[in-house]
């Protein structure tokens, strides 16, 4: 009867051995699961970071690009409306001076002309006083 009962009680160490092994092999499995779902987890936060931060490059190269497009584009108008203002000065510059030059030339015909009519007016004046003076002297 004693045999009986120690083999009783080997099966039952046997069997409460076996369900602590199972158990401890079932919590190895689960927190290896839980590791790995852990790594998963920590790994597709990583991309995901990565790829934000890509994207968020991306998108200041792009604002970047078109500032700079922008102020290229500014400058170039500022060129353009300079030139143009430039040109407009010139032509200013030019027809005041073809102003002055005919204003100066219509000057100089008319003092030119005044000095005829004034070189005139003495050569009658002479000869008026000329020929008084043959008068006289002839009488």
């Amino acid at each position: 009867h004693t045999g009986q009962a120690e083999n009783r009680r080997k099966r039952l160490e046997e069997i409460q051995k076996k369900r602590e092994q199972q158990e401890k092999e079932e919590e190895e499995t689960f927190r290896k699961q839980v590791e790995q779902e852990e790594r998963l987890r920590v790994e597709k936060e990583r991309k995901n970071q990565e790829r934000l931060e890509r994207v968020q490059k991306e998108r200041e190269q792009k604002e970047l690009e078109e500032a700079q497009r922008f102020l290229k584009e500014q400058e170039e108008e500022e060129k353009k409306r300079e030139h143009a203002r430039q040109q407009h000065q010139e032509r200013v510059q030019k027809l005041r001076e073809q102003k002055e030059k005919e204003e100066q030339e219509e000057w100089q015909k008319a003092e030119e002309e005044r000095m005829r009519e004034e070189k005139l007016a003495t050569e009658r004046r002479q000869k008026a006083w000329g020929g008084d003076k043959k008068e006289k002297g002839g009488s």
